[in-house]
């Protein structure tokens, strides 16, 4: 068997498709809804887990379904485990070869004002519990490490932090779970980030004996210039071995100058006067006295030779340590680097065995550190947070308001939650804005159980030459390129005008192929003939089946995504009419339907004697035990039943017994079906829990995390 792996970026990928999913053009909508009335308990003990079988996802769950909500691009984002920044714990530090870096606490999420912040942990000072909380008011970067703008701090217990982004409260309180944070990407953070940034080098083991360090503060006399290079006379106590301090780096911390650096050439002794370092490039702003450096061992960058700009490093000494490394800084963290090694240089002069002199001369044996540049993500730090800090989970958040419109009574109660991906509307009555000419498919005539579309048409320039019978269409243009705008698969759309609602004859058809710029062939022929016909390409974005026929309008099934004022097609008959109201149920009798909302429970409206029990059993029959028909009720009222998880035909010619209450309802009206096609739609999530109850003046919060 091969040894295979996911990358946690894919479970990103995955996370970041469903969220993106809901607002693309050819979108998948999500609704969440609610179930079970029947259930009951006080403990998750008392509550069944929901397993994995047809019958339980999809067949016991839509009997049992109660009302729905789509859910909109603003109830979704990409979620990131929750870590708080908490005082006196050790942060992991981002490292590339770290494989369960993810499963880490490598960033942190600190509480400050109206927002939330959270931080990417790049250095933690060795191994240091963190004791300096990374505020986003107070923290400065450090000009002698990085760039302004960067958004890298450093705090003074020593961590390092990237600042990643902020979450305002209200998506905070909204999303946020006791283990869970969202997302909130920050463009400018991710504009900045620089690909293969060094921004930490590792140390893996400290060494020892790296003698070829210094600091001070230039006098007046300290500084001659000679030239090209520079002369610098340093502190009495310099090491005076010949080129002592080669391979070194000079940094200029404070006073006139600070923050410039250069590389030492080498040093030596002149009699009378002192140790002398060579400074291999002039500085911008010639220190002077007020000026105070540091000078310490350079760190060699090697790479593969990718990166655009070069890492410049030198390694802070630990003189309580044996002069051991405590540190490595980034001088410059260079750019686009895709592999790199590192190693701490010695000074000279240097010996047969490698070793260095002492300030006093003697040759020494340095034990050498290990050291090891730490790659960035791709991208770089902060260039796809999602990627970077693990988002492998989606949260979802669904508010219940009341009754959610007229929806549902807000009454009852529930004890299962789910989410529903692309159900379909049943019982759509579709009202027609008919044409006025007589051409063929104008009078909004459609076929029973045929297909029908709603288009959004994109005209192309020129005409087109149609011939009944024949699936293939040319352009009368010279400048038409359909291999550009047109691809199979593609629905397009013709007619002899420039307006779809006054056309005279009508073609609609998916394309088999493009066979140049000027030609395609559809899948269906056209029934006329026109060499002045106008092509669209349809984009679908809503459809339907013809259910049942009736005058200006007709009832749908299998329905998506209908739209006022949009034009519907249908499939074989090319009947072609506006749509200008949509109802389901007679529930939107004043207001037109917009598909936000459903109910799934059965409505049935009739005369009622005596007064149903919430939950209990009706029927129709001599006995519940041997009833035609029975289902639980949801609510009553006097005129209308509310039922689910119906067994059974309920008909107009015989009452329903309530089993306890023993209250009867005369059925008038046979019945509403719920709102959704039980046969259509996927069942994504499922979870049953203590039930909830309902109440007209209070509304429900549900937060999930979907987890990759």
């Amino acid at each position: 068997m091969p040894k295979t792996i996911i990358p946690s970026e894919f479970k990103t990928h995955l996370a970041e498709q469903m969220v993106e999913s809901i607002s693309e053009r050819d979108n998948t909508v999500y609704y969440s809804f609610v179930g079970d009335n029947v259930t009951e308990g006080t403990t998750l003990g008392d509550i069944s887990q929901p397993t994995s079988s047809n019958r339980d996802i999809n067949i016991n769950t839509f009997r049992n379904m109660i009302f729905g909500k789509k859910l909109t691009k603003a109830d979704m984002k990409i979620m990131i485990k929750r870590y708080n920044w908490t005082s006196g714990t050790v942060y992991t530090q981002y490292d590339d070869i770290d494989q369960d870096i993810y499963s880490k606490n490598y960033f942190v999420v600190v509480d400050e004002a109206a927002f939330k912040h959270v931080y990417k942990c790049l250095y933690n000072n060795n191994g240091a519990p963190s004791t300096v909380e990374p505020l986003f008011g107070e923290v400065k970067y450090d000009s002698a490490l990085y760039v302004e703008g960067d958004d890298y701090y450093e705090t003074t217990d020593g961590y390092q932090w990237k600042y990643m982004f902020s979450i305002d409260s209200n998506t905070f309180t909204k999303f946020s779970t006791e283990n869970y944070i969202p997302v909130v990407a920050n463009n400018t953070v991710e504009t900045n980030a620089i690909n293969g940034s060094l921004d930490v080098v590792k140390i893996e083991s400290a060494g020892k004996f790296y003698n070829n360090y210094t600091s001070g503060q230039f006098t007046v006399a300290d500084i001659k210039v000679q030239g090209n290079p520079l002369y610098y006379k340093l502190p009495y106590t310099a090491g005076t071995a010949e080129n002592f301090y080669g391979n070194t780096i000079i940094v200029l911390t404070e006073g006139t100058g600070a923050g410039q650096y250069s590389r030492i050439s080498g040093s030596f002794l002149l009699e009378g006067v002192g140790v002398i370092a060579e400074v291999a490039n002039s500085f911008t702003v010639t220190p002077d006295a007020t000026t105070r450096f540091e000078l310490s061992p350079e760190v060699k960058i090697i790479s593969d030779g990718t990166q655009t700009v070069n890492a410049v490093a030198r390694a802070i000494i630990s003189e309580g340590a044996s002069n051991s490394v405590s540190r490595v800084e980034m001088i410059s963290v260079g750019k686009d680097y895709s592999y790199a090694q590192a190693e701490v240089l010695v000074g000279g002069p240097a010996a047969s065995n490698g070793g260095t002199a002492s300030s006093s001369g003697q040759i020494v044996t340095p034990e050498p550190a290990v050291i090891r540049p730490i790659i960035p993500p791709q991208g770089g730090h902060g260039s796809n947070t999602a990627v970077e800090l693990g988002g492998a989970a989606v949260g979802i958040h669904t508010q219940f308001v009341k009754d959610e419109s007229g929806t549902i009574p807000a009454v009852n109660r529930f004890s299962q939650f789910g989410i529903i991906r692309d159900p379909n509307f049943a019982n759509v009555e579709i009202i027609l804005e008919k044409r006025t000419d007589s051409s063929p498919g104008s009078d909004g005539t459609f076929t029973a159980n045929e297909i029908f579309y709603q288009i959004r048409p994109l005209k192309l320039s020129g005409d087109v030459t149609v011939v009944n019978g024949n699936t293939t269409i040319i352009s009368t243009n010279d400048d038409t390129a359909y291999d550009t705008f047109i691809q199979e698969g593609d629905f397009v759309y013709i007619n002899n005008d420039t307006d779809l609602a006054l056309g005279t004859s009508n073609f609609f058809s998916e394309v088999v192929s493009v066979g140049n710029s000027s030609s395609i062939t559809c899948k269906y022929a056209p029934s006329f003939s026109t060499t002045v016909g106008k092509l669209h390409i349809a984009r679908i974005v809503g459809e339907g089946e013809v259910n049942e026929l009736g005058v200006n309008k007709f009832y749908g099934r299998n329905v998506t995504n209908l739209e006022l004022d949009e034009v519907i097609i249908g499939q074989s008959s090319y009947a072609c009419a506006k749509i200008a109201g949509l109802n389901v149920n007679e529930r939107s009798a004043t207001d037109t339907f917009n598909f936000s909302t459903f109910n799934q429970t059965e409505i049935l409206i009739g005369t009622i004697s005596g007064t149903f029990e919430q939950n209990e059993r009706v029927y129709q029959g001599s006995s519940l035990e041997e009833s035609t028909a029975n289902a639980s009720v949801f609510f009553a009222n006097s005129s209308h039943l509310y039922l689910t998880d119906v067994f059974g035909t309920f008909v107009t010619s015989e009452e329903i017994i309530g089993k306890q209450s023993e209250a009867s309802m005369a059925i008038s009206f046979a019945k509403y079906s719920g709102e959704l096609d039980p046969t259509a739609g996927t069942i994504i999530y499922l979870q049953n829990d203590i039930p909830v109850s309902r109440d007209e003046n209070q509304s429900e919060e549900v937060r999930i995390i979907l987890e990759f």
